[in-house]
């Protein structure tokens, strides 16, 4: 029988194929729920608009100075108009898989802070406008609690870029060499992240979506241009009236509601 096979080699070879079928399954069944899951992945694109609130407190203070300089001659000047919050607007591309969530989004928010004063002997006014764009990844995750309606949380993480305006212009009727005329343009860019909850409702062929959430982004010291009476320097950042660099700080809660499209 030395030509046959032996049943320790029927064995072997047997054993060898069972193998390799077991490796051909378990690729086909991987290659197959991956393609599943790909294609149960939808993609949403979402507008959203709300109100976002600001922490700008140094801002809000350095116009308080100027305030508390003018009344100290008893002046009757109104209050400051202070940066509390201001217009949030929102566009965002999300996959869902499943219960996750995960994307990018663009975030825009601006709002502006004034003081003015005007008589027979002169004119007063200085204001600051503030404005930053946010773009950020989203992770997710939307639990369904009825047929329409679900809850939602997401995190955020990405980068700012900061832009802020300040003018100031104080006028003399009466002596013109002595007016003081100011304007800064600055920048810069930070790490910005937000967590956020809410609620979906699925009412084909949108989702109607409402949400709170609170914003870290400090942009901190910006700088860039500096035009006084005429001369213009680079590289300056907004000093308060007591010499100290102005922080800007766009952190604070936002309010926001939009809809989603199916695409």
């Amino acid at each position: 029988m030395g030509g046959g096979l032996s049943a320790t080699s029927l064995y072997t070879n047997g054993g060898g194929r069972m193998k390799n079928y077991s490796i051909i399954l378990s690729f086909l069944f991987i290659l197959t729920s991956y393609t599943y899951s790909i294609a149960q992945v939808q993609t949403y694109l979402g507008i959203y608009a709300g109100y976002g609130m600001l922490n700008m407190k140094e801002v809000n203070d350095d116009l308080k100075d100027t305030y508390d300089a003018i009344r100290s001659f008893n002046i009757p000047i109104s209050s400051p108009e202070d940066i509390t919050g201001g217009l949030f607007l929102d566009g965002s591309l999300t996959f869902q898989s499943n219960k996750f969530l995960f994307g990018a989004e663009v975030n825009y928010i601006s709002s502006s802070g004034n003081i003015t004063y005007n008589d027979f002997t002169g004119s007063l006014e200085e204001k600051y406008d503030v404005n930053t764009i946010e773009f950020l990844g989203i992770l997710g995750v939307k639990v369904p609690i009825s047929e329409l309606t679900s809850l939602v949380f997401k995190g955020y993480a990405g980068y700012g870029l900061a832009s802020v305006e300040h003018n100031a212009a104080f006028i003399f009727y009466s002596s013109p060499s002595d007016n003081i005329i100011v304007k800064h343009e600055v920048d810069g860019g930070y790490f910005s992240s937000r967590l956020q909850g809410g609620f979906d409702f699925n009412i084909n062929p949108v989702v109607i979506s409402i949400s709170v959430g609170y914003r870290i982004a400090n942009s901190g010291q910006l700088k860039g241009s500096l035009t006084q009476d005429g001369t213009s320097y680079d590289n300056m950042g907004i000093r308060n009236t007591r010499g100290n660099d102005i922080e800007f700080d766009f952190t604070g809660v936002t309010f926001m509601g939009g809809f989603q499209f199916l695409l």
